[in-house]
């Protein structure tokens, strides 16, 4: 996928989650009191923890809940996100979701973008890329991919034939279908079965390599068979913990110690999503660039000294309030707790948004773009903060 989709992605994922919301886009809610009218085609109908997306839409489309059913046909793009998510007979341009469990069968997406806990592509069509992450990965046989695959996950099974590359990182890969061009996989086990057919180069990298005799390669077939350091993986997986560790704790306490910051910001995201994501990308380039500008002075070295602080002290401040504001969405889905929540569970919920925004920041790809996407919000949630503070 084009990395300006997937910025675009990024942005609308964080700007759906924090506001929310499940609507289709340009789509109006009626006043409170007022009759509800029928569900139209392409609107997106809410029944409990229950929505559904469905009919005919020519704009980008959202939906979010427990247990998600998707079987709109958008001529834009679906964004889709929950517990569960079923997709039968949808059609898109995009289909981008994120969920605990998703099954899918589409009938026509032009690229598929998905994150999450088990994602099994059962039938249908993917026109160009799939880029997928999470714990549990399966294409099947019965589906078809025209394009590229791009996989990150703990299980990963491979059987639909796919027409571009496949590049797959992760625990346990199969792969047991035909490749149009190059496979490159990286995984502490490795099984191609008698199926697999791999139009250019096959390059596997993993502690267990197995290739059946009769798999058949096109280009070269490389083996790098790689001996477990254990001591050395026990201390970096320690390491990498303790930190994860930290920055949670950093982000909790923050949202415990400052509820007026971290509310603020995301009252900001939730009541102008798009304004503080702008003002926010706007901030992160020209900060610094001004930084510099000011450091080429003698006069303006002091000032530029003190920007630079208030720039690096910013970021954890605003990574709290977006882990924050991720915290309490969950907790007002699940636990139905609207009202303001006391330090204790302020930074139990904070520390869970924020581990949930470390696990995407970290998916291969897309987690930078997550991660720009965050701290621009952030940033700008602070500066409109900075402006006028909300009531809190």
């Amino acid at each position: 996928m084009h990395p300006v989709k997937l910025g675009v992605f990024a942005s609308l994922a964080a700007a759906v989650l924090l506001s929310g919301t499940a609507v289709r886009a340009q789509s109006a809610q009626p006043p409170s009191g007022a009759a509800q009218p029928a569900p139209e085609a392409g609107m997106v109908t809410r029944r409990g923890e229950r929505p559904v997306l469905e009919g005919r839409a020519s704009d980008m489309a959202f939906v979010a809940g427990g247990e998600a059913r998707i079987s709109a046909q958008v001529a834009d793009d679906i964004f889709a996100a929950g517990r569960s998510l079923t997709v039968q007979g949808a059609s898109a341009d995009h289909l981008i979701i994120a969920g605990g469990e998703m099954d899918l069968a589409p009938a026509a997406v032009h690229d598929l973008v998905a994150a999450g806990g088990r994602l099994r592509l059962r039938s249908g069509v993917v026109n160009d890329d799939v880029l997928a992450t999470g714990g549990e990965i399966e294409l099947a046989r019965e589906a078809r991919i025209l394009g590229s695959v791009v996989l990150t996950g703990g299980r990963v099974r491979i059987e639909a034939p796919i027409g571009g590359e496949l590049g797959v990182a992760g625990g346990r890969v199969e792969l047991n279908g035909p490749v149009g061009h190059g496979v490159r996989i990286r995984a502490e086990e490795i099984v191609v079965g008698p199926q697999a057919r791999v139009g250019g180069d096959l390059v596997l990298r993993g502690a267990r390599i197995e290739v059946s005799p009769s798999a058949v390669v096109a280009g070269r077939t490389v083996r790098d068979v790689v001996k477990p350091d254990g001591g050395r993986a026990r201390h970096a997986a320690v390491m990498a913990a303790l930190l994860a560790l930290g920055l949670l704790l950093m982000n909790g306490v923050i949202a415990a110690a400052t509820p007026w910051l971290v509310g603020g910001v995301e009252q900001r995201l939730r009541s102008q999503p798009w304004p503080t994501l702008g003002v926010g990308a706007l901030l992160l380039p020209l900060t610094p660039l001004a930084v510099a500008l000011l450091a080429a002075t003698v006069l303006g070295a002091p000032l530029a000294a003190v920007l630079a602080l208030a720039y690096l002290l910013a970021m954890p401040l605003a990574f709290a309030g977006v882990s924050y504001g991720i915290g309490r969405l969950i907790r007002e889905r699940l636990a139905k707790a609207a009202a303001e929540p006391r330090w204790p569970a302020r930074l139990g919920w904070t520390m869970l948004g924020a581990l949930l925004l470390l696990i995407v920041c970290i998916i291969p790809y897309v987690g930078w773009l997550a991660w720009l996407t965050a701290l621009a919000a952030g940033m700008g949630g602070l500066a409109l903060l900075a402006v006028r503070r909300p009531a809190v």
